[in-house]
């Protein structure tokens, strides 16, 4: 007898947990009653409620967010990819370092063994003088795809284009600390 008490409480205990943590998300426009009306209605699966929930809410959110208060016009907001120079610290302190070294001086560990040392990218003038599309260039294809030495690898497949985004960022803001002073789309051929 004890024993099926217990499982009932169990089960009682489990069926409530099980109602507690449900996904059913309530927003400002439903009231209690609602909730409970629309899961008690035969016309809808509960899957189907949820998904209009999350579908309302969705909508709700877009249209707080690409409203403008004094025009009421939707606005346009860009998902442009913003390079993290911390980040960019973390991928070169892992991939580059070895021979362009912590500091980005050519004087990695690996940099003893090379007949040509790794470029200095604390050298604010010359790096300055690189454009970002040419950085980006030399990491994902390689030093030979820009006219450079073949002995710096290519990184593609490797590394994610946010990656080398981020290691420019960090050449740009940490090592160098220059902006570049050519336009994109342009090579350095030295």
């Amino acid at each position: 007898m004890k024993t099926k008490f217990y499982v009932l409480i169990l089960s009682l205990l489990i069926f409530t947990i099980n109602l507690s943590s449900c996904d059913i998300i309530k927003t400002n426009e439903n009231t209690q009653d609602e909730i409970t009306d629309s899961l008690n209605s035969d016309s809808s699966e509960p899957s189907e409620i949820l998904n209009e929930q999350k579908i309302k809410e969705t909508e709700i959110k877009k249209e707080i967010i690409t409203k403008d208060g004094q025009t009421d016009k939707p606005i346009e907001v860009a998902n442009e990819f913003i390079p993290d120079p911390t980040l960019g610290k973390e991928t070169f302190d892992n991939t580059c370092a070895s021979c362009h070294g912590i500091s980005g001086m050519g004087d990695g560990v690996a940099a003893v063994g090379l007949r040509t040392k790794p470029r200095n990218l604390g050298d604010s003038e010359y790096v300055s003088n690189l454009s970002d599309d040419h950085l980006y260039k030399v990491i994902n294809e390689g030093g030979a795809a820009a006219g450079l030495s073949a002995l710096m690898p290519p990184w593609n497949g490797i590394l994610t284009d946010e990656d080398i985004k981020n290691i420019i960022s960090h050449i740009r803001t940490n090592l160098c600390k220059c902006n570049t002073t050519k336009p994109e789309n342009t090579n350095l051929d030295q």
